[in-house]
């Protein structure tokens, strides 16, 4: 929860959100407060096992929401591997630069399929996934939950939903 709480601070300063949206070419809001701060959280609705060689610590999935932002926690400094890899829709992979306690990659996680590479020689591989939207209302939004839907309080994460959902609605009028 401390980490979750750290998360969602660092992306109410506007210097951090800025450049993220900077990174991202579009400026990005957080999408709901229960999709921030996940970690090391899997969509196993999304896997794809036909090509997996045991290399990945986290399958090849979408993102339930449009971007997000994986902040390694993780001390890698004796690590191999770890790197969070892109396939590309004409099929290619790519690493993300190798990962170091602190960094992040910024990717519209909802639309770029990926997976985290299993860390060899470190103690553990621990990420932190924190969900973003776009800000303008009119900009698609095809965020779904069921990535988070059997990790949360129904309640608050429909409410949530709900919420911003009419917002963006209200904003449009």
């Amino acid at each position: 929860l401390k980490l979750s709480t750290i998360h969602l601070r660092c992306l109410e300063i506007p210097e951090v959100l800025a450049k993220i949206s900077e990174i991202a070419g579009v400026d990005l809001v957080p999408a709901v407060d229960v999709g921030i701060g996940n970690v090391a959280s899997v969509t196993v609705q999304n896997w794809r096992y036909e090509d997996d060689n045991k290399t990945s610590a986290v399958a090849w999935h979408y993102s339930g929401y449009p971007f997000v932002v994986v902040t390694m926690l993780s001390n890698c400094w004796d690590m191999v591997g770890g790197e969070t890899t892109l396939r590309l829709p004409d099929g290619t992979i790519k690493k993300a630069r190798g990962p170091a306690m602190g960094t992040a990659v910024v990717m519209e996680g909802r639309y770029i399929e990926h997976q985290a590479l299993k860390a060899l020689g470190g103690r553990e591989r621990i990420s932190m996934v924190a969900s973003l939207r776009a800000q303008p209302p009119f900009m698609k939004d095809e965020t779904v939950l069921a990535g988070v839907r059997t990790t949360s309080n129904l309640s608050y994460l429909c409410h949530q939903f709900s919420e911003y959902r009419l917002e963006i609605l209200e904003e449009r009028i």
